[in-house]
């Protein structure tokens, strides 16, 4: 439904003319073993691979280099440091 949702939006906004450049996803399930996610765990697998056909279609509507992921936050991002630590994630840069 949001990918739906969010494909009216974006139609809506190039109707107005008005220029959108950057997509963000969010609350996406990491792939990474830093983030404590085992191979073996059937619900994280299966939710990676729904999530990543949600990815696929979110690539129809902006180019993937537009994309910015943001992956599930186990922590609450509070505070000047953790704020600089999310943004060079996001970003790659700061």
């Amino acid at each position: 439904m949001a990918y739906h949702e969010t494909s009216d939006l974006v139609q809506s906004i190039r109707n107005l003319k008005i220029p959108t450049s950057q997509m963000i996803l969010n609350m996406i399930q990491p792939h990474s073993q830093t983030y404590g996610i085992s191979a073996e765990c059937a619900l994280c697998t299966n939710k990676i691979a729904y999530e990543k056909k949600i990815f696929d279609n979110f690539s129809h509507l902006f180019p993937r280099e537009s994309m910015y992921i943001i992956n599930k936050q186990y922590e609450e991002v509070c505070g000047i440091k953790d704020l600089e630590h999310f943004g060079r994630k996001l970003y790659g840069y700061f």
